[in-house]
């Protein structure tokens, strides 16, 4: 069924659309299109369950496309990195009246300035500390994320399966092509740069920079007095733990994609002994920091109970944001055993 919709769908006239969409300024700067890249990633992401019959019947639009999702990735992380460029992004909609003035912040003159300053008219201080309070900044961030784990979630079935690789360590060279060049140069927006291994350390650094600034993770651990009862849970909580939870999922994708496509490097007999080197280095201070932040992550006062040391299970309205944070948690473990594995076998 997929094979027909493919030859149907993905053709020479409508891969130029689907290019266009794939494009992260194409999405930065309208929350309609932000919507279309998104709905695009999701199709190209069951594709790719077929990626033999797709590659097979229509061999150049798939290498356009599956070229244009890992730059895709590369600047999303790019943006998600830099949230001046997600702050401007809001801006611009606002000045260009893409954005009803109802979803602003009410009442407030600076915000008001700063949408003058935007369109060119008169100077003023540039306080923005309201962008990240509209509704806007929060769908384009989440919609990014959605974007970027879509990208990854797609390659991860062009890398080699990363369970596989920690039984035996044996890659088929010519079935998984490198995705990201054996560089590690940051991403960037505007595609001057490849997207490069670096794209994906620094998505690792990213979501946990996300994670920890999420109000939510500030909120205490719930009480172990048998007696005191928690709050029951708000739909702040709940909405703070599901954020939480997609982005550890976008984590869990970027550490496999990245082992995955390390390992295609450090068995490959043609790359360089000294490269591998420079690489197996850099990978260990990477992964050092990352696991470092996760633990830090799993054992700071995030709201997540210890095992037997809540009666939050006993409050109904309080179960779902339990077995959110139990998942999350249990997400956590998984991402962290990857990388213990991994750097125990291939970066001795």
């Amino acid at each position: 069924m997929y094979g027909i919709l493919l030859v149907a769908i993905v053709t020479h006239a409508a891969v130029p659309l689907l290019l266009q969409a794939l494009d992260v300024l194409h999405c930065v700067h309208d929350l309609g299109s932000l919507s279309e890249t998104r709905a695009v990633c999701h199709f190209i992401f069951q594709l790719s369950r077929y990626k033999s019959q797709w590659q097979f019947a229509l061999p150049a639009q798939h290498r356009d496309l599956l070229r244009a999702v890992v730059q895709l990735s590369g600047s999303c992380v790019a943006v998600l990195s830099k949230r001046a460029t997600l702050k401007r992004a809001v801006k611009t909609m606002y000045a260009s009246g893409l954005l009803p003035p109802e979803q602003g912040p009410p009442g407030d003159k600076k915000a008001s300035k700063v949408v003058i300053m935007a369109t060119g008219g008169m100077e003023c201080e540039d306080d923005d500390a309201w962008v990240t309070t509209t509704a806007a900044y929060q769908e384009l961030l989440n919609g990014l994320l959605s974007i970027l784990t879509l990208c990854l979630a797609t390659l991860k079935h062009y890398s080699p399966c990363l369970e596989d690789l920690l039984m035996d360590g044996k890659v088929d060279l010519a079935e998984y092509p490198p995705l990201y060049a054996l560089s590690l140069i940051p991403p960037s927006v505007d595609y001057t740069t490849p997207s490069s291994l670096a794209t994906l350390t620094l998505c690792l650094s990213t979501g946990l920079a996300i994670i920890k600034m999420d109000p939510g993770s500030k909120v205490g651990t719930p009480s172990k007095s048998p007696i005191k009862s928690p709050p029951p849970a708000s739909s702040r909580d709940l909405a703070s733990v599901q954020k939480r939870a997609e982005v550890l999922c976008l984590l869990e994708h970027a550490i496999i994609v990245l082992l995955s496509q390390a390992t295609r490097y450090l068995v490959d007999p043609s790359v360089d002994p000294h490269a591998k080197q420079i690489l197996k280095k850099e990978l260990a201070n990477e992964l050092e920091h990352f696991c470092q932040e996760l633990i830090l992550s799993l054992t700071r006062k995030a709201g997540v109970p210890s095992p037997g040391g809540s009666n939050i299970l006993k409050t109904p309205s309080a179960g779902s944001l339990h077995e959110s944070r139990s998942g999350a948690l249990l997400a956590e473990q998984r991402i962290f055993k990857l990388a213990e594995l991994f750097a125990k076998q291939f970066l001795k």
